[in-house]
């Protein structure tokens, strides 16, 4: 996870999250922020992030998942879907980037 997500990441980290999505203010910035279910279940969530100056024509990707969901092929359904919406939502995006965490 990038540094801007705290660590352990309580309640209130999450009430805060979703509080500001729906901020005019500090909502715009996040970029498109998505849930990831299962059978009508929050397993986790991914989000497309604009990137900016020199970078403008990219776009990361970030997600979380459960652990209990890895090795299912959810990512990889969810990330197609992702893809799919940058090329038809995004046609100035050039590059989709995702960074690697251990």
């Amino acid at each position: 996870m990038r540094d801007r997500f705290p660590s352990p990441y309580t309640v209130e980290h999450a009430r805060t999250f979703v509080r500001d999505l729906a901020d005019p203010i500090k909502g715009p910035g996040m970029g498109d922020i998505y849930a990831i279910t299962v059978d009508d279940v929050m397993v986790g969530g991914s989000g497309l992030h604009p990137k900016f100056a020199e970078e403008r024509v990219s776009m990361e990707f970030g997600y979380f998942l459960g652990r209990a969901y890895w090795g299912r092929q959810i990512m990889t359904t969810a990330l197609r879907q992702v893809v799919g919406k940058v090329w038809a939502d995004y046609p100035e995006v050039q590059r989709l980037q995702a960074l690697v965490f251990s």
